[in-house]
């Protein structure tokens, strides 16, 4: 795959198109595989993660926030909302940060990561903490008018159509197998979740797909290899644009881990105090379907 550098102080937007070959604005491109549904309507939404830590961030982060444009239809935390300090999981800590993200004019939906709860001193308590905050997050919202549905036994996983594209959100980490040997049983929630999904995923009224989680399942990792196996093989038979958003890696990267697919794309956000939230564009009728802004810090003056 190939990875995409960015300098860390301006706006950059970038075009994808269906072949995922990055494309200057304004150029029109053939492409004689894809065959264009009639979609009109673009979804527009951000997507942020692994912030706010530490004190200067939290100062930031309403900040960040309340800024986001209003057209934004929904927001994505893909997890890490705290520093890790296996102390530092208490109810007060996820309190702060649940206040924060109702700042969002835009509903909110969050996938966990490693420091919400696996890295935690007490994780079975951190986790249930996590969830009595944040399960259901979008709801909170009274003008949510997005019909997410959630796994039952694991409900921070979900899923709904919008607008033609179809969004899934997967509970996944890469670490903490050792210690934690609940997350294999994870895993397995996440493979049954996106197995369930597939019949929506193929469905012709859907032209293309968002995956969001806190990293993405690396077939080089011996506990997620298969939910890797499994997506890959979703992307094959579904054979329209995928692109995957995570958290993480702290930086903008864009690759393709499937080199031998055409149709999918991995992006990784930046960090909050590296840059504001991603602004993403989901336009099924483009030849470029996926656009994706990344944005410079706001200051909090």
């Amino acid at each position: 795959g190939r990875n995409q550098a960015v300098s860390e102080n301006t706006e950059q937007t970038f075009l994808f198109s269906a072949l995922y070959e990055m494309v200057p604005h304004n150029v029109t491109l053939h492409d004689s595989r894809r065959q264009l549904i009639d979609f009109t309507d673009r979804v527009v939404f951000y997507a942020l993660g692994d912030t706010p830590y530490g004190a200067a961030q939290k100062q930031r982060f309403p900040v960040q926030i309340r800024a986001l444009e209003a057209r934004s239809e929904f927001v994505v935390h893909l997890g890490d909302m705290m520093v890790r300090n296996p102390n530092q999981c208490v109810n007060d800590e996820y309190q702060q940060v649940s206040t924060m993200l109702q700042e969002s004019v835009a509903p909110v939906l969050i996938v966990p990561g490693d420091n919400d709860w696996a890295e935690c001193s007490n994780s079975t308590e951190a986790y249930l903490l996590w969830g009595k905050h944040f399960h259901q997050f979008e709801q909170r919202w009274i003008t949510n008018t997005l019909q997410v549905r959630h796994q039952e036994y694991r409900p921070e996983n979900f899923a709904f159509t919008h607008k033609g594209v179809h969004f899934v959100g997967l509970h996944v980490l890469d670490k903490g197998f050792r210690e934690y040997p609940s997350l294999n049983g994870i895993v397995q929630d996440d493979m049954d979740w996106l197995r369930g999904e597939q019949s929506r995923i193929y469905d012709h009224n859907v032209g293309a797909v968002v995956l969001f989680a806190h990293t993405f399942p690396r077939s080089s990792h011996p506990k997620l290899a298969p939910l890797n196996e499994l997506l890959q093989v979703t992307v094959i038979a579904a054979d329209k644009p995928f692109i995957f958003i995570q958290g993480n890696l702290h930086k903008f990267t864009v690759r393709n881990p499937y080199p031998e697919l055409n149709n999918f794309l991995l992006v990784s956000v930046d960090m909050g105090r590296n840059a504001d939230p991603m602004e993403v564009t989901v336009d099924v009728g483009s030849r470029a379907p996926f656009k994706l802004k990344r944005r410079p810090l706001t200051t909090t003056s």
